[in-house]
């Protein structure tokens, strides 16, 4: 049965510690990728992961706290059609999720964008790219200084703090522009940073809930489809749109069982985007605000990117 916790959310834990010693750091991301992981398995991706959409809960005997995913409100199904919609938030938003236009993206291959995102401000306690606090660029401009320090690798990596080299490794594979050139999950998982400390059961463990029954008293996928159109007041039979919100609640099901510098800014960033009609609309002027600077814009390897990935 699905439960929803008063709980704190790891993005107010790093506000609060202003960064994440690396070992922390690395037991809520083991926890997120896992769970992330489970999610693609199951057909779903997120599509707006962030540190304000990570509960955290407190779990007698174990030093830290467990994470756990929420708000799968932009989600995508395989059963559904594919990506193409700009929606998650601004500073998680993965380059080819920001140019895209006509054509389809991986929503799976963009959810480790954000998760390399993630891992960075836990790092560094800052977002990877950014414009600067107080400025007052149009938000087309904003995008377009944003995409240009993505597609180039425009980012600080502190030196004053300690990250070892096989996280920062771990890091810049997961920034790489490229979605084809970017580290898939798989290997995220089989990375030596990431396997530090990782009990040894872990990798195999959505296997094994794939493979296993619900437990009783927990709901089926099948259950929260029902109670979906029963809600929608539609046939069960034509709720293919119920799909991605029963997967992504299974998801959230088996990770409830699963895993035994302010940060700037400081104020969570809004995530954006919209449904049915009303995303085309979206797409459309941001698409026309984003060519309107391309025009003037003088990166030539930034105009390349969007011509690649449009």
């Amino acid at each position: 049965m699905l439960t929803v916790w008063p709980l704190p959310r790891l993005f107010h834990y790093v506000q609060q510690q202003t960064r994440l010693k690396e070992a922390v750091a690395r037991w809520f991301f083991q926890q997120l990728i896992i769970g992330v992981d489970y999610c693609h398995k199951r057909g779903v991706a997120n599509r707006d992961i962030k540190l304000e959409n990570t509960l955290l809960q407190k779990v007698d005997g174990l030093p830290l706290p467990l994470l756990k995913i929420c708000d799968f409100g932009y989600s995508k199904a395989d059963v559904r059609s594919a990506a193409k919609s700009k929606v998650g938030t601004l500073t998680y938003m993965a380059p080819e999720v920001l140019v895209n236009r006509d054509g389809k993206y991986d929503g799976k291959v963009a959810d480790i964008w954000s998760c390399g995102v993630m891992l960075y401000v836990m790092f560094y306690g800052r977002y990877p790219f950014e414009t600067p606090p107080g400025s007052t660029m149009p938000k087309a401009t904003e995008i377009l200084a944003m995409l240009d320090n993505m597609v180039r690798q425009r980012y600080e990596l502190p030196a004053h703090v300690e990250i070892s080299e096989a996280g920062k490794s771990l890091l810049k594979r997961m920034l790489l522009p490229d979605p084809k050139q970017r580290i898939p999950i798989e290997e995220v998982m089989k990375h030596p940073w990431f396997t530090t400390n990782l009990p040894p059961e872990a990798p195999t463990m959505n296997e094994s809930y794939l493979r296993a029954a619900f437990p009783a008293g927990h709901q089926s996928p099948e259950d929260i489809r029902r109670l979906l159109d029963e809600a929608k007041g539609r046939p069960h039979a034509q709720q293919a749109a119920a799909n991605a919100a029963a997967n992504a609640a299974a998801a959230a099901v088996a990770q409830q069982r699963a895993y035994p510098v302010p940060i700037t800014p400081a104020a969570a960033p809004p995530a954006v985007g919209m449904t049915g009609a009303s995303e085309e609309a979206y797409d459309s002027l941001m698409d026309q605000a984003i060519n309107e600077d391309l025009r003037a814009h003088n990166s030539a390897e930034l105009q390349q990117y969007v011509r690649a990935h449009r």
